[in-house]
């Protein structure tokens, strides 16, 4: 049991940490977390059916702009952990991991805020130069804080039983949940602002209120309405290359001040010169990276998704 509830622990703990990087993207999904934990727990085809009917009622789960309608991770982890626990029919499972779902939101806010004091530190560091102490600020407070958490509770009601994870839920103070309840219901309004932020070019802009409103007044669902979108942007996107290929057999003229101060008109491209050198640079040996570099340089980037907050999303 011990071992079980570390594991589990363990994947909860990675699920939240690095949430949006591609190591453990699959993470976030009820279907991938529930097998797992049937597999740490030993009851491998209970936890698949347990996580695959909780995935069911969040096919349409989607975070834009640091929104988070329901916590996945917790719901996925902790609802089939309890199922197989209580031994109840998979079929159940939902009743459980909706409750801790909805406490996986409140996680989620206090794991989001605090990890914006780690980038401050990861800034004073770089301003000195020190990129390992930065990579370190990436990565080990918000494991820490995820660990804390996501893990621990997990671990706990493995090892103490589901009375515990109740009365966990009802330790929490009343004005604790309202205050948060308050900050999540402003957490869509600051994701679409942000979204809008980054939306915000004038070619781009009426698309949006057009397919708000086509959303709004003509109630069609969101798929209806996906696949208009779609349809068009395909159209666009076709036109647009036409239009591209027409102007690209045209050579275009400028008009240009030489260094006698005439006016000359040439043709935009590049001159014979450039050619020359690009044809000899290009025809000159060639290095390939080794897998190694290319590997580490990945895990390197992906490091800056380690510290996910609100602040630097």
């Amino acid at each position: 049991m011990v071992i079980s509830a570390i594991l589990v622990g363990l994947l909860a703990t990675c699920g939240q940490w690095w949430f949006f990087g591609p190591i453990t993207k699959c993470l976030v999904y009820p279907l991938t977390t529930g097998t797992l934990v049937g597999v740490f727990m030993g009851e491998p085809m209970t936890g698949m059916i347990a996580g695959a009917t909780i995935q069911l009622i969040y096919l349409g789960w989607i975070s834009a702009g640091g929104t988070m309608p329901s916590n996945t991770i917790v719901a996925g982890i902790f609802g089939t952990a309890l199922t197989i626990m209580s031994g109840a029919d998979p079929k159940m499972a939902v009743t459980f991991a909706i409750p801790f779902s909805m406490l996986g939101l409140l996680l989620n806010q206090v794991y989001m805020t605090v990890n914006a004091a780690w980038i401050h530190q990861a800034d004073k560091l770089l301003e000195k130069g020190n990129i390992k102490g930065v990579r370190i600020m990436n990565y080990l407070p918000s494991f820490c804080m995820a660990l804390l958490l996501y893990g621990v509770p997990v671990f706990a009601m493995i090892m103490f039983g589901s009375d515990w994870s109740q009365s966990m839920l009802n330790a929490i103070p009343g004005s604790i949940i309202n205050a948060l309840e308050v900050v999540g219901g402003i957490m869509p309004a600051l994701g679409i602002a942000m979204l809008l932020n980054y939306l915000g070019k004038k070619t781009l802009m009426p698309w949006f209120f057009a397919g708000f409103f086509l959303t709004e007044y003509s109630k069609l669902d969101l798929t209806a309405v996906s696949i208009f979108a779609a349809v068009i942007a395909i159209i666009l996107y076709f036109n647009d290359k036409k239009t591209t290929t027409a102007q690209q057999g045209e050579k275009k003229k400028v008009r240009r001040l030489s260094v006698n101060k005439k006016v000359e008109v040439k043709e935009v491209g590049q001159s014979t010169e450039v050619a020359e050198e690009i044809t000899k640079t290009i025809d000159g040996p060639k290095k390939k990276l080794s897998k190694k570099t290319l590997i580490k340089t990945w895990l390197l980037t992906t490091s800056t998704e380690a510290c996910y907050n609100y602040e630097r999303l």
